[in-house]
């Protein structure tokens, strides 16, 4: 079945077809009123073919637009892991340069995202604010300390150069030289497809579900806790029966909301066992003491809510390498300064940088 990925964001729309053997990937303006014109998206499509519509925002209008293309079948899923599928495709581009900690800078139309992704592709350090208030500097300087407090380890590849900042989004790549600067690195990666993403990401994410439900504080018991999970877990069946997917293809992740009384310093514990209430108990307060730094073991601890993440691992296809335009004339090397005005996507290359194409995939900046 063909897949096509449909993101909006704050100004733009992006689509991306993939028929298995070919990526196309589209880029276009959001109407002034912020409707989307569907007729950009039923023109990646071929009738009498199925089709998987992974989509980020409302699905209405999807299903008749594409009845009137002549489009077989339709089948929507929610699409793309918490809180951004573009974090797969970073996590992607990251392991190719077996990179850890992957520190990364997001700049669109509107809003600048950075932070740290951790091995699995989540969130350790995350901000997300207005342009107007995210100078390179600044960007740099917050993502250096997110990275000074990682736990610092030996790469076991002597291949492996030190930490790379990952940039993408329309504007990205256009601050990261500087950011990278700010923070201390001298290298930037910037992925194919990398103005269009979370489209590109929302094919190879994995479907993530999350479900909370809040209980009534009392303190750790391990009967009550897993008669909560299992209520959860028949939800989460329910819903990933409806994602048109089995459970065997499903990680479940159980954590409990936990506070002191009075509802001071509250943490997420990970309950991956449900028999010991004092071991619980002793990670709270391990935590406790890391967050705050300080554990007061006479405080009575009180369990708020309980939450289940459930990651559906779904099919990876081996997408192609983009096409970078600054390159097609077969040079090797770009030195600044210099602007590539890629397809989706602005590059800087301040004085001292240049730039390659990757052995791995995506373009390589580096600090001379």
């Amino acid at each position: 079945m063909d897949s096509v990925a449909v993101d909006v964001g704050s100004h733009f729309v992006s689509l991306c077809k993939w028929d298995g053997r070919r990526l196309r990937v589209e880029k276009s303006p959001l109407a002034a009123d912020g409707a989307i014109d569907w007729a950009d998206w039923t023109r990646l499509l071929e009738p009498a073919r199925h089709y998987q519509a992974v989509v980020r925002c409302s699905t209405e209008g999807i299903e008749e637009a594409a009845r009137r293309h002549g489009a077989r079948s339709v089948r929507l899923t929610r699409g793309g892991s918490s809180p951004d599928p573009a974090f797969a495709a970073v996590r992607q581009a990251a392991d190719r340069h077996r990179q850890a900690y992957v520190p990364f800078i997001e700049q669109g139309a509107s809003r600048c995202r950075f932070g740290v992704l951790d091995r699995r592709g989540r969130t350790i350090a995350f901000d997300d604010r207005p342009i107007a208030e995210t100078p390179p500097a600044l960007v740099g300087e917050l993502l250096g300390r997110s990275m000074a407090s990682l736990p610092r380890e030996e790469p076991q590849d002597p291949a492996v150069q030190g930490p790379i900042l990952v940039a993408y989004g329309g504007a990205g790549p256009r601050i990261a030289a500087e950011v990278a600067c700010a923070c201390g690195l001298t290298r930037v990666l910037v992925p194919d497809h990398a103005g269009a993403l979370a489209a590109t990401g929302m094919l190879i994410a994995d479907i993530v579900l999350e479900f909370r439900e809040e209980v009534e504080p009392a303190p750790p018991d391990p009967a009550s806790m897993r008669r909560g999970f299992g209520g959860l877990m028949d939800h989460a069946c329910r819903q990933v029966i409806l994602e048109g997917y089995d459970l065997d293809d499903t990680v479940a992740e159980r954590s409990a909301e936990i506070s002191l009384s009075g509802g001071a310093g509250l943490l997420v514990v990970d309950c991956e066992t449900m028999t010991d209430a004092a071991e619980l108990s002793a990670r709270f307060r391990r935590m406790h003491q890391e967050r705050f730094g300080h554990a007061d073991s006479s405080a009575e601890m009180l369990v708020r809510a309980l939450r289940l993440r459930v990651t559906i691992h779904t099919p990876k296809p081996s997408l192609p390498g983009g096409e970078w335009r600054s390159f097609q004339s077969g040079q090797p090397l770009i030195c600044g300064p210099a602007t590539l005005r890629e397809r989706h996507t602005i590059v800087h290359l301040p004085q001292g940088w240049r730039a390659e194409l990757s052995a791995y995939s995506g373009l390589l900046l580096e600090k001379t």
